[in-house]
């Protein structure tokens, strides 16, 4: 069973760092100032989240195979090392969370804001 890529919440993210270099786009501002520094480590944070949220998971019989970056970062386990399995719900849907720009977006904007945490844990330490 493989788990197909949801694009919403990386292009999501990349948007909210396209906002951050917008402002270098239109005011002329020297490389080595605060304002560049900031604006473009904020634009690279949100970019390179957005590409890591990217991921699908794959189960076969014997192994859990996690992909991120779009395939680029693999993280492969074995099953037989499981300890136990943590589910947690989750409601972001709170009037302060900037992903409520979602619901403005998409119809079905509960399946991102109230959505359970799956933990998996490991012998080897380790945690999906």
């Amino acid at each position: 069973m493989k788990t197909e890529i949801d694009f919403t919440l990386p292009f999501t993210l990349m948007g909210f760092g396209l906002f951050f270099i917008i402002p270098l786009i239109f005011i002329q501002l020297k490389f080595v100032s605060v304002p560049f520094l900031l604006c473009s480590t904020l634009f690279l944070f949100f970019s390179i989240s957005g590409f890591y949220k990217m991921e699908s998971i794959e189960i076969t019989n014997t192994s859990l195979v996690k992909r991120n970056f779009l395939g680029l970062i693999k993280s492969e386990r074995t099953l037989s090392k499981l300890i136990s399995l943590n589910i947690k719900f989750t409601d972001m849907d709170l009037p302060s969370n900037p992903l409520n720009v979602l619901k403005l977006l998409l119809s079905d904007s509960d399946k991102y804001l109230k959505s359970h945490m799956i933990s998996i844990f490991f012998n080897d330490n380790f945690k999906i």
